[in-house]
């Protein structure tokens, strides 16, 4: 075993004030960069992304309320499949998958703030998972987007396909069965070396996640809970953005959820140029890379964005979420605001905004 085994497994290790995600940063274990945030908790250097979990659950709950209930378990499932297959390494799929969960998974995502609790339990071909305040749910309540995630996870752990028996849900507690199949799974994607290799981020000095909690503008709670402005974050990895993108279910939607979202948070009597510099801000401390913004006319601007989060997915990254959210967040200065162009080289996104 490796080093993160030793240091992850052993009970009298695992005390809560150590796995706060407060303590994942002071000790390095969460790496922020300008514009990125890394994981080296368990899986090596996993980069990951913050975005606000009421802009994710409006999302999910207008495509579901729309009969698109079925294509987003889909979705959800194939980026646990994705997730788990890819970025878990060898010496950890060597675990019993009910040490996986109970041992090494509960504990990150504690930390990071994604459930409060998490148990599996194992009845021959029958697999029952338990959560409690699991990210999306404890928003939004019921849905199929979070069952379809557990299902592909599932899948990538035990290396078969499953599906789902049943899911009670509620915004504090949920269960779900799931039935392994003899079917073998086969995800495809990115080799992990691509993918280490797209989300590599050069050190540079600049404003990041630590700099924005000692400064109050984030607020930890708790010593796991990120909010800004009332308003909760989830940590997430970044390939669900690039498959919802690749789905193309609804999102023309997207600019007004975000818009709706952040006209409740910004000041709107502040100036444009303090609007783009908080955005500007945001997308570099939630970890969306390195951010610049240019204001050409008052009908145009011009965003740059060096280093973006890449997914997992075999298909090409999918940058329409990302700019359709910036979209509704420039609405805050002029609801005209339409993408005129979106422009992607290596490791170097450029999105033009044309207003009028």
């Amino acid at each position: 075993m490796n080093g993160y085994i030793y240091l992850i497994l052993p009970n009298e290790l695992l005390g809560d004030e150590r796995l706060r995600l407060s303590t994942s940063l002071q000790r390095n274990v969460i790496e922020v960069t300008v514009g990125g945030v890394l994981n080296r908790f368990i899986m090596g250097n996993r980069r990951l992304v913050l975005f606000f979990e009421d802009i994710i659950g409006k999302y999910i709950l207008i495509c579901e309320r729309h009969g698109h209930k079925g294509d987003l378990r889909e979705l959800s499932k194939r980026w646990g499949e994705l997730t788990f297959a890819k970025l878990i390494p060898v010496s950890i799929k060597k675990l019993p998958c009910s040490t996986i969960i109970n041992s090494i998974l509960k504990k990150s995502w504690k930390n990071l703030g994604i459930v409060d609790d998490l148990y599996l339990r194992e009845n021959d071909q029958v697999i029952i998972l338990t959560t409690k305040n699991e990210s999306i749910t404890r928003t939004i309540g019921g849905n199929e987007f979070m069952p379809g995630f557990f299902n592909g996870i599932i899948s990538a752990l035990y290396r078969s396909e499953s599906k789902i028996v049943n899911s009670l849900q509620s915004r504090d507690s949920c269960e779900y069965e799931f039935e392994l199949t003899d079917e073998p799974l086969e995800v495809k994607g990115k080799e992990k070396s691509i993918y280490n290799r797209l989300n590599y981020l050069e050190p540079l000095k600049g404003f990041t996640l630590n700099d924005a909690i000692r400064s109050g503008i984030f607020q930890l709670r708790e010593g796991y809970k990120i909010y800004f402005r009332g308003k909760r974050l989830t940590i997430t990895e970044n390939t669900m953005f690039h498959l919802v993108g690749n789905a193309n279910i609804l999102l023309d939607e997207v600019p007004s959820i975000s818009y709706d979202f952040f006209k409740e948070i910004i000041d709107m009597d502040s100036t444009d140029e303090q609007k783009l510099t908080l955005l500007k801000n945001l997308l570099q401390i939630m970890g969306w890379g390195v951010i610049k913004i240019i204001i050409k006319d008052k009908n145009e601007i011009f965003i740059e964005i060096r280093n973006p989060p890449y997914g997992l997915q075999m298909e090409k990254d999918n940058w329409t979420v990302l700019s359709k959210i910036i979209q509704g967040y420039l609405w805050l200065i002029d609801k005209y605001f339409e993408i005129s162009d979106v422009n992607e080289g290596y490791k170097d996104l450029k999105i033009m905004y044309l207003s009028g």
